[in-house]
């Protein structure tokens, strides 16, 4: 996992074009965009959620990077002892669900003009609210480690 200002997205990702990339989109609708044979940008709206609610989830082959453009987003990171899986693999959507049966290891706020890097098998809960349930926007990138 990786927190840092947005302007230092370059340093942890191969494509060097990616902020130039990523500023393209902030102003595109929602929806699912094919950047390359091996990114995916998703531009979505999500309501955070109280952590009893909101999803814990890993990926097999993607690294996660999400990145606000409204609002700020805390984030759970459970190591894999604390939790058991309570879906299947989907091999489709590239993501296994979990429920809870132990303590976070640590707790995550990420805002605007930063973001958060997951590689792939890391446990993460996105869209918890701190306070209050608000509607965000960010942008997701979904970079396939295989290729």
């Amino acid at each position: 996992m990786i927190i840092d200002k947005l302007e230092n997205l370059p340093k942890y990702v191969n494509d060097r074009d990616i902020l130039q990339i990523v500023k393209e989109y902030i102003n595109k609708e929602k929806g699912e965009y094919t950047i390359n044979e091996k990114t995916i940008l998703k531009r979505v709206y999500s309501t955070t959620k109280l952590s009893d609610v909101a999803k814990i989830e890993s990926h097999k082959f993607h690294t996660d990077i999400q990145i606000p453009l409204t609002g700020n987003e805390l984030y759970y990171i459970y190591d894999r002892e604390n939790v058991s899986e309570y879906t299947e693999y989907d091999v489709e959507k590239d993501v296994v669900f979990y429920k809870k049966i132990g303590k976070k290891k640590c707790s995550v706020w990420v805002n605007i003009g930063e973001f958060i890097l997951l590689n792939s098998n890391e446990i993460h809960q996105p869209q918890i609210a701190l306070r209050n349930i608000a509607t965000i926007e960010k942008i997701v990138l979904k970079v396939d480690e295989r290729i």
